[in-house]
């Protein structure tokens, strides 16, 4: 199955410019499910945001982030505009799972809510350290954004 960023809402889409901003900044060649979840959070306005904020998420200690002003200055490079970075098998997983998800409910998008379901869903441990750090359980996070989009 292909991801099809047509069905992408503009946030989602903000989402992984911001993802790949970050990677180029940290200097990796790939979105990982990690920049996709800093994504959510610097994206500030989508549902998926406001779920993490919601539930008092931040970014753990040790992953290294960059002010959310300075990533949004360099969106509004014309070099920033183009989706050009090779993402990660798991990153790719959880974007194709988005887009299971919002069309088990029906929705004729894919946005942050969809994918922050899809990266808590992720039974592979990548992001353990995330719902470590944030206290929470990754269930707690899909029942959130479940009761929010229902």
């Amino acid at each position: 199955m292909l991801v099809k960023f047509s069905t992408f809402s503009e946030r989602l889409v903000r989402v992984l410019k911001f993802a790949q901003v970050h990677c180029r900044r940290k200097n990796l060649d790939y979105i990982t499910m990690d920049t996709l979840m800093m994504g959510i959070m610097y994206e500030n306005w989508g549902a998926g945001s406001f779920v993490l904020k919601k539930k008092d998420m931040t970014i753990p200690p040790g992953v290294r982030a960059f002010p959310a002003d300075e990533l949004s200055e360099t969106l509004a490079d014309k070099d920033a505009r183009m989706l050009d970075m090779d993402i990660t098998p798991y990153a790719k997983r959880a974007l194709i799972r988005a887009t299971q998800i919002s069309k088990s409910y029906k929705h004729n998008w894919v946005g942050t809510e969809h994918l922050l379901i899809a990266l808590a869903e992720d039974d592979t441990h990548n992001l353990d350290f995330w719902w470590d750090e944030g206290n929470i359980t990754r269930h707690e996070i899909i029942e959130e954004v479940q009761n929010m989009i229902q």
